[in-house]
């Protein structure tokens, strides 16, 4: 696990907390007495007898029967648009890229960074992604390019009006922060269809599928993509994950989507907030800022737009927790932003360095790349968590981002992933108090111990995260079945808190390179 300034574990950059923290493992093993297989019994709860059947995953087939009226539409129309996207990609590029990226990182990090060390790609490479950038993007389909509101294209390539999507999996700690965010969507009133999207061997269980249905939710697989993660690599390599999400926005169901990742939580009603705004009516796109100027290489300008002091490139980096766009108005796009996903290990790193690690840039580029309009939230996001002890600086854990008037919309648990290891919820006496839980969010970057009240006051609660705990807590054997979380046990043991993991902005800042974007619009 690589992390971030480990809390009270290293102050390093850059740690492998399974190493570094080692040590810190076996002293409190020690001097508490406990030994390893003691802690791991610990893991073990009431939900192991029901592990049983829920781990059995539903099958494919028995999934896409249970779904409502419509979705056999839906799912012809999903395959009529990939087919016109692979189709695009195999006749422009059928043999990909005839180079790779320095050591081909795909995941860089600040001390390994091809662009930093100064190494630059070669002008034929440089022209090799100008010119099949070009061809890709003559080819796509003129059926896509714009598609109007009263346009019968709408229906053959949408069957449902708005929607969210959010990408899930059976990794523990995804799991659990899926159904946290299914269920803050719907504690905040939206009324949203949600289609959540599984690779194909991460189905939930069949009863799983069932409460989500309860809860408005219709649960997708990937495989309805056939080989969409690795046909452009013939696989020779293996697909970031990070793609999923732009598979999923693009192939939905929806005409407008809201794209949120499964470990981000509305505080506010989506819909009224962000699909009604008179800015995302105008430019049917809405994207929000990350914490970081523009991290991308020369050689990306200088390919895409000719010139590495281009205007054209976007200024900052971009968070893609959140996405908002209308398919009818951006498909191509859409499409372009999935030509870069399908050579990840080019793109990636061109677009965003050690700063912009994944699909995060993606859709910007294309955006501009095809010279669309689309606006930009306005309001930095903020960065919350608790304050070291040690440094008095923010840890962070989470990105508190904000709707176009300023107000508090999501929170982006991005560190540290939430699971279900949390005590036993006991109405009777006040466990979440601080004898007995190490809150998450305590302070933030512009608000210091004001984001608490701001975060309730937006939730319309008296304790957001209570709620949160009490929800995980009533029902921690659906959201994560038995614990996994050694290192949630040891913290809460060792009274370190649950923040194993996490950031501190200012530890990048001492970085060539690295640049904050501040424009100091935080709000009270």
């Amino acid at each position: 696990m690589q992390v971030a300034g480990l809390r009270k574990c290293q102050s390093d950059l850059e740690v492998d907390c399974d190493k570094m923290c080692k040590k810190v493992v076996e002293e409190f093993i020690i001097s508490s007495g406990s030994s390893s297989t003691a802690v791991a019994q610990q893991q073990q709860s009431s939900c192991e007898k029901s592990s049983a059947n829920d781990n059995n995953k539903c099958a494919l087939k028995r999934v896409f029967e249970e779904r409502p009226e419509g979705y056999v539409d839906a799912m012809k129309q999903t395959k009529k648009l990939h087919g016109m996207f692979k189709s695009v990609l195999v006749k422009t590029i059928p043999n990909g890229f005839s180079f790779q990226l320095p050591s081909d990182r795909r995941r860089p990090t600040i001390r390994r960074d091809f662009v930093l060390a100064g190494e630059r790609l070669t002008k034929k490479r440089v022209d090799e992604i100008r010119e099949k950038t070009e061809a890709f993007v003559k080819n796509i389909p003129n059926d896509i390019l714009t598609i109007s509101n009263d346009d019968k294209r709408n229906d053959y390539f949408f069957a449902n009006d708005r929607g969210i999507v959010i990408v899930g999996g059976s990794k523990y700690s995804i799991k659990t922060t899926y159904w946290i965010c299914v269920h803050a969507i719907r504690r905040a009133k939206s009324k949203l269809p949600i289609e959540l999207w599984f690779p194909q061997n991460e189905l939930p269980s069949c009863d799983d599928i069932e409460d989500l249905r309860d809860l408005g939710v219709i649960v997708r697989s990937f495989s309805e993509l056939g080989d969409a993660l690795n046909f452009a690599s013939k696989g020779k390599r293996k697909p970031s994950r990070f793609a999923y999400k732009l598979l999923a926005l693009t192939f939905s169901s929806f005409k407008e989507v809201l794209s949120i990742d499964a470990d981000n939580i509305a505080l506010r009603d989506p819909e009224s907030k962000l699909f009604e705004s008179s800015e995302y009516k105008s430019t049917g796109a809405l994207l929000w800022r990350d914490f970081w100027k523009d991290s991308s290489a020369p050689d990306a300008r200088l390919a895409l737009f000719g010139s590495e002091q281009t205007s054209s490139w976007p200024e900052f980096t971009h968070e893609s927790g959140q996405i908002l766009v209308d398919k009818r108005k951006h498909m191509n796009a859409l499409f372009l932003a999935l030509y870069f996903n399908a050579f990840d290990h080019i793109f990636y790193p061109l677009f965003g360095g050690f700063m912009g690690i994944g699909d995060k840039e993606v859709f910007a580029v294309a955006l501009r790349y095809l010279k669309s309009e689309y606006t930009v939230v306005p309001h930095d996001p903020d960065h919350v968590g608790v304050r070291d002890d040690s440094s008095s600086n923010i840890f962070g854990n989470t990105m508190l981002h904000r709707d176009l008037h300023g107000d508090p919309l999501f929170l982006h648990a991005n560190k540290g992933k939430m699971t279900n290891h949390v005590p036993d919820y006991d109405s009777s006496i006040d466990i979440f108090s601080k004898q007995h839980v190490i809150r998450r969010w305590e302070e933030s970057l512009f608000l210091g111990a004001k984001v608490v009240r701001v975060i309730n006051e937006a939730a319309g609660e008296h304790d957001f995260e209570k709620w949160i705990y009490e929800l995980v807590s009533k029902n921690k054997c659906q959201f994560g079945d038995k614990s996994e979380a050694y290192f949630d046990i040891l913290s809460e043991q060792s009274g370190r808190g649950p923040l194993l993991d996490g950031m501190f902005l200012t530890d990048y800042l001492e970085n060539p390179g690295v640049h904050f974007l501040h424009h100091h619009d935080h709000h009270s």
